[in-house]
C-alpha cells in the first residue's frame, strides 16, 4: 500500500487544464483566471506540480516540459528584477540567474547548434551558426580554424 495520500481529482483536473493552457501559450495570469487560481504564482505552481508528476513520453515532450519550467523560472526572476521591494544586490543576482536560464533555453532549443560545417582540402573548417548568433552581431570577430595537417580532416 502506498504511503502517499491520493490527490483530489478536482485538483488533478485543474492542474491538467493549467498545463494544457500553458502549452497553448496562455500566460499564468490568464491561466489563473480561467482555471480558478488566486493568482499567477498559484497557476505556475500548479503547472510545475503537474509536470513533475507525469513522466515525459518523448524527447519533444521533455523539451516542452523543460521549456515550461525554465519559462517559469524566468517569470519569477523577472518579478524580482522589476520589484520595487528587491534590493540592488537581489536584482543583480536575479539578472545573472536570468542570463543563465536564457542560456539554458537557447541550448535546449538548439539555438547554439551550427547550421552547417564545411571542411576543405586546404585544412580550413568553416562553421556557420544561425544569423542570430553571428559573432559580428555581438561585437565579436568571426573565426576560422586552420589545421596544418589536412589528413586529420
Amino acid at each position: 500500500m502506498s504511503s502517499r495520500l491520493p490527490v483530489d481529482l478536482s485538483v488533478l483536473e485543474k492542474e491538467t487544464r493549467a498545463v494544457q493552457l500553458k502549452t497553448e501559450g496562455y500566460s499564468y495570469d490568464d491561466i489563473a483566471v480561467a482555471v480558478g487560481y488566486s493568482n499567477r504564482s498559484a497557476a505556475h505552481k500548479a503547472v510545475v506540480r503537474a509536470l513533475n508528476r507525469r513522466p515525459a513520453e518523448s524527447v519533444d515532450q521533455m523539451r516542452e516540459v523543460e521549456g515550461l519550467r525554465l519559462e517559469g523560472m524566468n517569470q519569477t526572476l523577472a518579478e524580482i528584477i522589476n520589484s520595487e521591494a528587491a534590493s540592488f544586490d537581489e536584482k543583480i543576482k536575479a539578472i545573472n540567474a536570468a542570463v543563465r536560464v536564457s542560456e539554458s533555453i537557447a541550448k535546449l532549443f538548439g539555438l547554439y547548434a551550427p547550421i552547417k560545417t564545411e571542411t576543405s582540402n586546404t585544412g580550413t573548417i568553416e562553421v556557420v551558426f544561425s544569423a542570430a548568433l553571428a559573432p559580428q552581431r555581438h561585437g565579436m570577430q568571426a573565426a576560422t580554424l586552420e589545421i596544418d595537417e589536412p589528413d586529420l580532416l
